[in-house]
């Protein structure tokens, strides 16, 4: 019996699962995987799930308490640790950002008074226009239409609060897929580094790092009967433009550095901050492009339009403006376009956008095609 005692222990070999190769797989090259996943991986296989991590995480952890190593204490903190990780997974899949393909807003397509808006898109759908001045006369006319139903009262606040800037939104991007040639997405509950949702009229891609936005809002409207005071000419274009574009301006920030601190911690570098915000901005991604509408009513109301689309340039890669003028006092909602500035062109903007754009897919196909 003595002899035997000593035998049987030598059978035993204790677990060493750090020593297994899916152990070192995991601990070895995890991190690597995290980095290169979006660039390479995400368009067939889809946007990283974090639950990737925490199940190799619990695999790793539950290799480790199979040891029977660990103090008893330590063995609950870790148990403890991987039911919270459940628990921080089912509260982020409950709360995961939304994206859907960017159509014709609910508002354009559905209420009366936005009835010429909706003619004018079917009708840009129709030219399948690549170019500003392909689908402008489509644009001043649709909002000649809608603001006749804003002045008679046909349209309701609903309508004046969001059916021209929907519009707006609708027609950019459906000139934008056809121009370079992508599906541009709405993309709810996208974290800023300071605001933790923001909701994005315009995007692209549909999953992963936001690449590229698109903000566009439209101002200016003719007098109705929701604004009796209102002078006859109708409201100045660049009344609302003021808290905007401190709005865009924000936001735009906002976007930006939080990408900024996604791209330190995969590693790679980044333009650092300094005296120049503007030179930062356009350095790192999202490309933030800012488009305006607006109907003007004076020469002063056009100079400060073309101001505030100025100083929307600087907080962004660029911006677009279109103004439009009432021909006379008489004709409140027949309307003339106005020239702007080269700089802020719409036509010239919108091309670099699709140029940005084209860029942005030709990288995402060749990541896509890397071994």
């Amino acid at each position: 019996m003595p002899d035997v005692a000593p035998a049987a222990r030598g059978v035993y070999k204790p677990r060493r699962p750090q020593a297994s190769p899916l152990f070192r797989l995991v601990s070895d090259h995890l991190h690597r995987l995290q980095t290169v996943y979006d660039e390479r991986f995400a368009r067939e296989y889809g946007p990283w799930r974090s639950v990737v991590v925490i199940r190799l995480q619990r695999l790793t952890l539950w290799s480790l308490l199979q040891t029977r190593s660990a103090p008893e204490f330590c063995q609950h903190r870790m148990w403890m640790v991987l039911w919270a990780d459940d628990s921080l997974q089912l509260t982020r899949r409950m709360t995961a950002p939304v994206a859907k393909p960017r159509k014709l807003s609910k508002v354009v397509a559905t209420k009366p008074g936005c009835a010429p808006l909706k003619l004018g898109y079917e009708l840009a759908v129709a030219a399948i226009p690549k170019t500003w001045d392909s689908v402008e006369p489509i644009f001043l006319r649709a909002m000649e239409g809608f603001d006749t139903n804003v002045a008679s009262g046909l349209s309701d606040i609903g309508d004046l609060q969001n059916g021209k800037g929907d519009f707006f939104n609708d027609i950019l991007a459906l000139l934008l897929e056809n121009c370079a040639g992508v599906e541009l997405w709405s993309r709810g509950g996208v974290p800023g580094l300071i605001i933790p949702k923001h909701n994005l009229d315009v995007t692209y891609p549909n999953d992963g790092p936001i690449e590229f936005v698109l903000e566009a809002k439209a101002v200016g409207t003719p007098q109705h009967p929701l604004s009796p005071k209102a002078k006859a000419i109708g409201r100045a274009g660049a009344s609302d433009l003021d808290k905007r574009v401190k709005e865009i301006a924000f936001k735009t920030i906002d976007l930006k550095a939080e990408y900024a601190r996604h791209a330190a911690t995969r590693g790679e570098s980044t333009e650092p901050m300094s005296g120049d915000l503007t030179t930062w901005l356009r350095s790192v991604k999202p490309r933030t492009y800012v488009f305006l509408s607006a109907r003007v009513v004076s020469d002063a109301d056009l100079r400060r339009v073309i101001q505030f689309a100025e100083l929307a340039s600087q907080v962004s890669d660029a911006c677009g403006l279109y103004c439009f003028r009432p021909v006379s006092a008489l004709k409140p909602t027949t309307y003339v376009a106005e020239s702007v500035p080269s700089h802020v062109n719409m036509a010239r903007v919108l091309f670099r956008a699709c140029q940005d754009l084209q860029r942005i897919r030709v990288a995402r196909e060749k990541a896509d095609a890397l071994p």
